[in-house]
């Protein structure tokens, strides 16, 4: 398989799944073939950042 092969890296909830989802639209827009991947982040680090940025954390007394 022939290609070009692009990596999007950056801290949890920076909006790489957005910009990933975005180029995955404007290449498949021009007729070309994409696959994509994801490595999960489901560590307790990746986790609480997600939490944090959706406002779910447990304020503390």
């Amino acid at each position: 398989m022939k290609g070009k092969f692009v990596i999007f890296e950056g801290i949890d909830g920076a909006g790489m799944s957005t910009q990933v989802y975005r180029l995955n639209q404007f290449l498949k827009n021009k007729d070309l073939k994409v696959v994509m991947t994801k490595e999960p982040t489901s560590n307790l680090i990746g986790g609480v950042i997600r939490a944090a940025l959706r406002k779910e954390c447990a304020k503390r007394i």
